[in-house]
């Protein structure tokens, strides 16, 4: 299961981001899976997120060398990555 969400960055420390999600256009291609833009402006009835993301390298299936980052909230770990521009895959089945 690949579960997309966009944010962006309203404040940054040396540790945390204050971020906020954003809407999303969805490109359905097959059963409970397709791609995924970002809108831009921001999701309804949204608030900020604080999180504490870990600087790490990438796996080779998302990029060389590539910088992203987690964070563990309320039990579960996020990655989060740089938007590239290109239609992000979603799959909800698993």
């Amino acid at each position: 299961m690949t579960i997309v969400d966009f944010y962006r960055v309203i404040k940054e420390t040396a540790k945390t981001l204050l971020l906020k999600k954003i809407k999303q256009e969805k490109k359905a291609n097959g059963f409970l899976t397709g791609t995924t833009t970002p809108v831009n402006e921001f999701a309804d009835g949204n608030e900020a997120e604080q999180v504490r993301l870990y600087k790490k390298t990438a796996f080779a299936d998302i990029g060389k060398n590539k910088p992203y980052f987690t964070s563990k909230t309320r039990g579960y770990t996020k990655s989060f990555h740089f938007w590239d521009n290109k239609p992000v895959a979603y799959n909800h089945c698993d």
